[in-house]
């Protein structure tokens, strides 16, 4: 049975890194790579070290948020170690997607005392209003940006669609519909007699989203949301100072970069790869007109500044998490 589920835990990862490759290439398929090098060499380092101070930051105002959701549960956790589980839930999420929720729980319970599956709990009202987040960011950044957002969509969406609106298109299309309502069908029907998991997951999102009714101070907790967002916001900008050919860029376009770019850690690859590159070039080239091997050289050191930021954060907490508490414990004997 455990090589059974090892087995498929490696082919789901290989698929996951499989997506990554895939939109890696489509998004740097027309750029060589001395062009992006070029491009690299230009970059100023200190733009990048300032993301890695303020990466860190939001990871311990991430840590205050999460103390906020488990003191309802009348349990008082120390701040740095809930911020050192994070980072190393982080860590493990680099390695396994998915499970860095499962380590950080662990983690914090192991040095808190609080049972892991209490703990899980918080984990669904934090994703949960991570994804309202989300949708907020996707709405603010159409209205900022409305110009630029809608001629990208027209120009992409509409038009080709109209100049492709023929009888065989028609008809290949009308095709396609049907198939993807009968594998639908099919896998409704084998379902049945089981809880529509679709249906569990809204509720799950909504109940996480209303349970910040419990907290002590919910606008406290709103707060550290709308300043862990900015930022983030903050970080994409400064990104833009480490390149010549964005200083130009107004905040309105890292805001769309920060929200499409988002998207692609929606998708399953790991951290995010391939599929961010591919949103945030897609933004930068197709919306607000940079160079397309400028646009890929960005997106590739964004997400390596934050990769770095989530390694380089997750080892130390695996190495100072031990000293921290050995310490402590020497301070209340």
């Amino acid at each position: 049975m455990l090589a059974k589920l090892n087995s498929k835990k490696i082919l789901q990862y290989l698929l996951f890194l499989g997506f990554a490759v895939l939109f890696l290439w489509l998004a740097g398929r027309n750029i060589s790579f001395e062009e992006q090098l070029n491009y690299a060499k230009q970059a100023h380092l200190w733009p990048l070290a300032m993301i890695f101070v303020i990466g860190i930051t939001t990871l311990f105002v991430r840590a205050m948020r999460w103390e906020m959701l488990i003191d309802p549960m009348g349990q008082r956790v120390d701040l740095v170690n809930t911020w050192l589980a994070i980072m190393i839930g982080y860590l493990v999420n680099l390695a396994t997607p998915r499970l860095g929720e499962v380590a950080r729980c662990a983690v914090l319970s192991k040095y808190e005392g609080i049972p892991a599956d209490k703990l899980a709990g918080t984990m669904v009202a934090e994703r949960a209003f991570d994804f309202l987040c989300l949708v907020i960011l996707l709405f603010l950044t159409y209205v900022v940006e409305y110009e630029a957002v809608n001629m990208y969509i027209n120009e992409n969406v509409f038009q080709p669609i109209i100049n492709n609106t023929t009888i065989p298109n028609v008809l290949m299309g009308v095709g396609a519909l049907v198939m993807l309502i009968a594998v639908f069908l099919f896998f409704r029907k084998r379902s049945q007699g089981s809880e529509n998991k679709l249906a569990k997951i809204a509720r799950n999102i909504i109940d996480g989203i209303l349970s910040i009714r419990k907290l002590k101070n919910p606008s406290y907790f709103i707060g550290t949301t709308v300043i862990i967002w900015i930022f983030y916001w903050f970080m994409t900008y400064m990104g833009f100072l480490a390149f010549d050919g964005l200083l130009h860029q107004p905040p309105g376009t890292g805001l769309s970069v920060l929200t499409i770019g988002s998207l692609g850690y929606v998708i399953p690859t790991p951290q995010g790869a391939g599929a961010f590159q591919y949103f945030v070039t897609e933004t930068l080239s197709n919306m607000y007109g940079v160079p397309e091997g400028l646009a890929f050289t960005y997106s590739n050191v964004s997400w390596i500044t934050q990769t770095l930021i989530l390694a380089i954060g997750g080892f130390f907490g695996l190495i100072y998490i031990p000293f921290w508490n050995n310490k402590k414990k020497k301070r209340n004997v």
